[in-house]
C-alpha cells in the first residue's frame, strides 16, 4: 500500500508487545544492534496505539518528546490512529492493531501525509447514493466500504454498505469499490454521502 500511494519503504521489522524493543525499532533509544529509523521522511507503526497496558506507543513517542498532530481520530473504524512529529523531524503514523482499522487509517493518516511529502493532491470525495442505510455508531464519522450496485430505476450506481465492517473484518473491504465517509448519526437508504475511491 504505501508503494502504491507513492512511498519507497526502506525497511521493515516486526516486534512483540514490548515497550523497550518497540523504542528499538523505533530509534527512539540508543541501543546497539536496533534497527535504525533515521533518514527517513515517515515511519508507520501497525498495533500498540490503544489504551490497554501491551499498547506503548503513545507512551514511548511522549516520552521522547513527540509533538502529537494527531492524537486519535473521531471515526469508526480507525479512532486509535495517531500522527506525530519526532523531535528529530520524523513523521510518525500508528494505525491501530485491527485490520480493517489499520487500513483505513491508511486512507484517512499515511495517503493524506504521503501525497503532503510528495506535492500531490488527494483525490476528490465523490458523491454516492445510498442503497442501504448505514447504522449510528458513537462516533463523528462511520467509515463503511462499499460494493457499487446498479438500481433499475436510476441511472447513477448505488452504493451497498458491506455488512463486514468490524474493525477486524477484512472481507468487506477486500471487494469494495470504496470507502463511504457517513456522519455518526448514520445515513438513510437513498441518501447521498460522501465517498473515497480506494488508491490501490
Amino acid at each position: 500500500m504505501i508503494a502504491s500511494l507513492g512511498g519507497v519503504v526502506t525497511s521493515s521489522v516486526r516486534v512483540g508487545d514490548d515497550a523497550s524493543t518497540t523504542a528499538d525499532a523505533l530509534g527512539l533509544t540508543s541501543a546497539v544492534g536496533a534497527p535504525a529509523c533515521h533518514q527517513r521522511d515517515l515511519i508507520v507503526t501497525t498495533g500498540g496505539t490503544g489504551d490497554s497496558r501491551a499498547d506503548h506507543v503513545r507512551a514511548l513517542l511522549r516520552d521522547a518528546g513527540a509533538d502529537f498532530l494527531v492524537d486519535g481520530v473521531d471515526v469508526r473504524p480507525g479512532g486509535p490512529a495517531l500522527l506525530a512529529r519526532l523531535p528529530d523531524g520524523r513523521l510518525f503514523v500508528g494505525l491501530p492493531g485491527n485490520p480493517l482499522a489499520a487500513l483505513l487509517s491508511v486512507l484517512t493518516l499515511v495517503h493524506p501525509v504521503l501525497a503532503g511529502l510528495q506535492g500531490l493532491e488527494l483525490p476528490a470525495l465523490r458523491p454516492a447514493v445510498l442503497a442501504s442505510p448505514v447504522d449510528g455508531v458513537r462516533s463523528g464519522t462511520v467509515l463503511r466500504p462499499y460494493r457499487s450496485v446498479h438500481d433499475p430505476d436510476s441511472a447513477t450506481p448505488h452504493a451497498e454498505p458491506t455488512p463486514w465492517h468490524g474493525a477486524a473484518m477484512l472481507r468487506g473491504l477486500a471487494d469494495a469499490d470504496g470507502v463511504l465517509v457517513c456522519p455518526g448519526s448514520g445515513a438513510a437508504a437513498g441518501g447521498l454521502v460522501p465517498s473515497l475511491d480506494l488508491p490501490w
